[in-house]
């Protein structure tokens, strides 16, 4: 697995040096012919722009497990929360392929437990979302087991 992610998540693209871009390239292309693992969190997205440009080239994305997660958020005041809302679900999704230039992940995972939100009405958004044909796979990150049954099962 190649995570492509980290940096200064309020970066936001600022720096447009297309050699920065072929630097990052290079070990993606080289390091990641299977699966990757990112967060529309990084950069506010800026890395999504990047691994959409890079998986439309060619064949790249016919040898990539695409894995995408939601559930952080950052509002324009660089204030964060952790929103596993039905509502900010359908809109991170859409965001997240809008950023990867109309590709699908393979995968979509909640980042981790929104405390605010019933953990079944998050995975019942996800669920919706897959249905849809937005991506194949849906799961969970940062969640143990006994965290997952006391919020299913009180």
């Amino acid at each position: 697995m190649y995570g492509y992610g980290g940096g200064n998540p309020f970066d936001r693209g600022r720096r447009r040096d297309p050699n920065r871009i072929d630097y990052r390239r290079r070990p993606f292309l080289s390091l990641f012919r299977t699966r990757t693992d990112y967060s529309s969190l990084q950069r506010i997205g800026h890395n999504e722009k990047i691994i959409g440009e890079v998986l439309r080239e060619g064949d790249n994305r016919s040898k990539v497990f695409l894995v995408t997660k939601f559930g952080n958020k950052w509002d324009e005041s660089k204030m964060y929360s952790v929103d596993g809302s039905p509502e900010w679900a359908i809109k991170a999704m859409d965001n997240s392929i809008e950023r990867l230039g109309g590709l699908y992940p393979d995968a979509w995972i909640l980042h981790r437990i929104d405390k605010k939100t019933p953990i079944e009405e998050s995975v019942r958004a996800m669920d919706a979302i897959r249905k849809e044909g937005k991506c194949k796979y849906i799961g969970l990150s940062e969640v143990s087991r006994r965290s997952l049954y006391s919020n299913l099962f009180g």
